[in-house]
């Protein structure tokens, strides 16, 4: 049984009169779907994500390269950046770093302007994405939320090489989310493991996308 394609029908059809057993058969799929074993990045997988954020880009081709600094590794895609010690060899490398956008200010910034954080277990957050349609809610504290691109929050877990059993540390930045953002970050996400680190970009909440993922102002889910 697909699991996660059975959970995405019953959400499409929750306003049916049965809304009371499809709402019991969710939480059940749920309770499977948590059950089944999440898989630990490999140096496969590691590779092949690291290769899809380059290719994800297809309107700046500068961005299907690589560029070294200070003996680090960086690349981006515009919605996901990484600075990498331990590096990914095989991927492509542009000749001439001068050509590269100025992505270690972005990473800089992040660093400097981070006024929160928070730890969620890598398990757990894989479980969400699995669970998730299109995006993923992370509550940030009683007030704040990040919404992200499960896809990019994925690409962010392999590529960092987080392993199930452990924390992911977050820092983030709130100065610019209010009711306006339904209390929704749109700062970028600054991950950290080892030496290595990656931004990620939340997505801007409009009243649409709000009301799909039940979010409301000022309230936490």
């Amino acid at each position: 049984m697909n699991l996660e394609k059975a959970l995405k029908l019953i959400k499409e059809f929750k306003e049916t009169d049965d809304y009371t057993k499809l709402v019991l058969l969710e939480d059940m799929i749920i309770k499977a779907i948590k059950l089944k074993n999440v898989t630990e990045t490999t140096s496969k997988t590691r590779y092949n994500k690291a290769l899809r954020v380059l290719r994800r880009n297809k309107t700046r081709n500068i961005l299907q390269y690589t560029v070294e600094r200070n003996n680090k590794q960086y690349f981006t895609d515009s919605y996901v950046l990484f600075e990498l010690t331990n590096k990914i060899p095989e991927l492509p490398i542009i000749e001439k770093e001068s050509d590269y956008p100025n992505v270690y200010s972005i990473l800089e910034s992040a660093e400097n302007n981070s006024n929160g954080v928070v730890e969620y277990n890598c398990k757990e957050l894989k479980q969400m994405i699995k669970l998730a349609d299109q995006y993923v809610v992370l509550d940030l504290d009683t007030t704040y939320k990040a919404v992200v691109n499960k896809d990019y929050l994925l690409d962010v877990l392999t590529i960092l090489n987080y392993k199930n059993n452990e924390s992911v540390i977050m820092n983030y930045n709130t100065t610019t989310a209010s009711s306006n953002t339904y209390n929704c970050i749109i700062q970028p996400i600054l991950f950290k493991r080892e030496q290595d680190k990656a931004i990620l970009m939340p997505i801007k909440v409009d009243t649409k996308l709000a009301e799909k993922l039940g979010i409301r102002p000022g309230e936490s889910l």
